[in-house]
């Protein structure tokens, strides 16, 4: 229905904008119109969003997990953020890994929906609601990595988020969210439990892994500005 309102949009204007390729050809095949009338401008990160010290992070630990290290999702609980099925995968880990905990940072937007939690995991899925940006910032630096498992997204700003803090991403592979990622990911498949399971684990213990895709992380957020963004726009608009 979006798709095909915004091709509708596009068709009276003359141009439309999105901010993923994944996105403009999902507009244009819902209305029929031709993808060069879509202008692909990406979103950013705010620039808040930046690595912290080792001691920083430990506080954050200490606020939020216990101590523990510990994987992060931030967006909004809602179905097509395939949330159950990532709490699923940190379930066949966890013997695994006993002290890891999983960090859920944001609001409830799909009322009458719920998640299911094993009462083995029960104590290491912690749900924080809505935090500031002057705290989720420092929480985003924190993680071990951020999980990031939507089956369907428009751009994903959390995994720029997370790379403009040096912080490790493990991402679906799906829409726009390669497209996003770039090399500076390691993609798995929304739909299935094991293989997100796989990625975090592989993840978890390859240091020298984590330590490349950060390093990938901090180049690929340097393609992603609001300034450029506006400048784009501007030149679309004929401004």
């Amino acid at each position: 229905f979006i798709c095909t309102e915004l091709a509708r949009w596009i068709k009276e204007i003359g141009i439309g904008i999105d901010v993923s390729t994944g996105g403009e050809m999902a507009v244009a095949l819902a209305g029929g119109i031709e993808p060069s009338k879509i202008e692909v401008i990406y979103n950013a990160a705010n620039s808040n969003y930046q690595p912290i010290t080792k001691e920083a992070q430990e506080s954050v630990k200490k606020q939020f997990t216990e101590g523990a290290d510990f994987l992060l999702f931030v967006g909004s609980l809602h179905p097509r953020k395939n949330i159950q099925r990532l709490i699923s995968a940190f379930e066949l880990i966890h013997k695994e890994h006993p002290k890891l905990k999983l960090l859920i940072v944001g609001a409830n937007m799909w009322r009458g929906s719920s998640l299911a939690l094993d009462p083995e995991i029960k104590n290491h899925v912690h749900f924080t609601g809505h935090l500031n940006q002057e705290l989720l910032t420092k929480v985003m630096a924190s993680a071990l990595m951020l999980t990031y498992v939507p089956y369907f997204e428009g751009f994903g700003i959390p995994m720029v988020e997370a790379m403009n803090c040096g912080t490790v991403v493990l991402a679906s592979r799906a829409t726009c969210l390669p497209e996003i990622a770039g090399d500076a990911a390691y993609l798995v498949d929304p739909f299935d439990i094991n293989d997100i399971a796989k990625g975090i684990n592989q993840l978890i213990e390859d240091e020298s892994l984590r330590a490349e895709l950060s390093k990938k992380g901090l180049q690929r957020s340097a393609y992603f500005s609001w300034d450029k963004a506006a400048e784009q726009v501007a030149k679309a608009l004929g401004l």
